[in-house]
């Protein structure tokens, strides 16, 4: 059984492990989270049909994404 000072000393050395292993694979390009589900052309498209009067369940249909996502993407980005 570790005692509270070594459970804690090995939690600590385990996280910076992680740490340093993110920092290495971030340094090699590797990105990190989900991937973008719609290309940029296919976000100008999405909007341009929404303007049209195009239904957020079309939408959601045709490109098979969410219903958050389609707002998501309907936000205008600065």
């Amino acid at each position: 059984m570790l005692s509270p000072y070594s459970r804690h000393r090995s939690q600590r050395s385990l996280h910076e492990r992680q740490m340093d292993g993110i920092h290495k694979a971030k340094a090699k390009g590797i990105h990190f989270g989900a991937q973008p589900k719609l290309t940029d052309e296919q976000i100008a498209e999405l909007r341009q049909r929404r303007q049209n009067g195009d239904l957020i369940r079309e939408l959601m249909k045709d490109y098979r994404i969410s219903k958050a996502t389609v707002y998501r993407y309907l936000v205008p980005t600065s």
